[in-house]
């Protein structure tokens, strides 16, 4: 089966949460025999991926680009969408519907759903990352006026956005049940949700000499998980042994936090899994029940003790035992301190059936886009 993979930024390099879950899905259909093309922008680095060329969308790096998009979106689009939106895309989504023989077509984010009227009646599946609508839908709660009416305006129309792939998808694939349950009116059991991977195999050895006592790896510019960043630090670090090392790596805004001694801000990290390898103790607070928190799955396969927020773990569901979940800052705290040594067999055994329990489910996906060929034929 021929399938074209059409997301935004290209995941070969899993830099982040939502390339490691495209990745993921990636992975999963070529174990299940899956010719796959990715199509998407930035530079290719992994098998099978073409890029549609640059695209430089973070509102910071390209404001005036930003000012365009906004009055692009006016009247018909999602800002978040319009961003995505180019010529160069277009021409590159083209070439590769000039080649005959695709049997699918998966949209990957609701961002990438103006595509849909190009494909030409390709069966589509969709890959959801968030239950978009009902994310900005919360943010426009906690707004003041202006934002409130922007993240309203955005909520609906990538509702909308997220609505129409749904029902047109032979499979509309969530990464959380909570998620999954947003989309079902519109698709019924046409919508499932999938276990998340780690990027990285099972690390068991020992941390390395002079290893940082704790470490937290995210994406610090996204609202939720600053907010969760600055709980930890506000909350949990003061409540450390004197002298223990924190390091954060991950992209971050510096100006919206403080200088506390013993901590370390890196920035981006080139390597997650060597990041993660040298550390002692994996921190991952997360206050937000949103998507899943795919950065506690690395911290897993890390090998390193792992405390989560209570939070995060409803976002990944049952974990095993010797992660500990902690319901406060205190606890968590404490637990950093006096956690056990992890159970590398039980995380094995963990992320083997996570992989297993996906596979299934792309499997299902794949024979449903087989029998809508059988109908068309």
């Amino acid at each position: 089966m021929r399938i074209l993979f059409s997301t935004t930024v290209l995941p070969g390099r899993r830099r982040n949460g939502g390339e490691l879950w495209s990745q993921t899905l990636v992975d999963s259909l070529r174990r299940n025999g899956a010719d796959v093309t990715v199509l998407g922008y930035g530079a290719a680095s992994a098998e099978g991926e073409v890029s549609a060329g640059p695209r430089a969308v973070e509102t910071r790096a390209a404001p005036f680009h930003a000012l365009g998009w906004a009055v692009q979106a006016l009247g018909r689009n999602a800002f978040s969408v319009q961003k995505w939106v180019s010529s160069a895309y277009r021409r590159a989504l083209a070439l590769q519907l000039a080649r005959q023989g695709w049997d699918a077509v998966l949209i990957d984010h609701a961002q990438m759903g103006w595509i849909q009227p190009l494909l030409g009646g390709i069966p589509l599946l969709y890959l959801a990352h968030h239950a978009e609508a009902r994310l900005y839908a919360r943010l426009a709660g906690e707004a003041g006026a202006l934002g409130r009416r922007i993240y309203a305006r955005e909520a609906r129309h990538i509702g909308a956005m997220e609505q129409a792939l749904a029902r047109a998808a032979v499979r509309s694939w969530c990464i959380s049940d909570a998620d999954a349950a947003v989309l079902a009116p519109h698709a019924g059991t046409r919508v499932q949700a999938l276990p998340p991977l780690s990027a990285m195999a099972l690390q068991d050895d020992a941390a390395p000499e002079g290893a940082a006592e704790v470490a937290l790896l995210g994406n610090w510019r996204w609202q939720p998980n600053h907010r969760a960043l600055s709980w930890f630090l506000g909350e949990v670090q003061p409540r450390l042994p004197r002298g223990w090392r924190v390091v954060i790596g991950g992209a971050i805004d510096r100006r919206r936090l403080p200088e506390i001694p013993g901590v370390t801000f890196l920035g981006p990290v080139p390597d997650a899994r060597r990041f993660l390898h040298d550390a002692r103790r994996i921190a991952v607070p997360s206050l937000a029940r949103v998507g899943a928190n795919l950065k506690l799955l690395d911290a897993i396969a890390s090998g390193r003790i792992v405390v989560a927020t209570r939070e995060a773990g409803a976002l990944v569901g049952a974990l095993p035992a010797d992660v500990i979940q902690a319901p406060d800052a205190e606890a968590f705290a404490r637990a950093l301190v006096d956690a056990p040594a992890p159970a590398p067999h039980a995380r094995a055994a963990w992320l083997a059936a996570r992989q297993a329990r996906l596979d299934a489910a792309v499997a299902d996906g794949l024979s449903a886009v087989r029998q809508q060929l059988r109908e068309r034929a």
